[in-house]
């Protein structure tokens, strides 16, 4: 991977929930720059290759569509936060 997103990965979904069997999906959205997706593909890349007993699903904010975006800003998980960027700089499109 050529360099980390510069904004903050989310998880969301069952295992936000506690509701995840032990194969549910992992579902994380990064927010980044549009000069980072290459670096986000990469990561999903890497990810789905990897040995983890679960599937993960890596999206970006911007290209998650717009009826799933109120669902994700009800439950989620910072599981990586930029240095730089704090939640109030994040653009929900609100």
């Amino acid at each position: 991977m050529t360099g980390k997103p510069k904004k903050h990965f989310q998880n969301g979904g069952s295992r936000v929930r506690h509701t995840a069997r032990p194969h549910s999906d992992l579902d994380l959205v990064a927010f980044t720059f549009p000069t980072q997706r290459r670096s986000v593909s990469e990561l999903g890349e890497a990810l789905s290759e990897s040995n983890l007993p679960f599937i993960v699903d890596l999206h970006v904010w911007d290209e998650v569509p717009e009826q799933f975006h109120e669902i994700i800003r009800k439950e989620y998980v910072v599981l990586q936060e930029s240095i730089q960027t704090n939640m109030r700089e994040l653009d929900y499109g609100r």
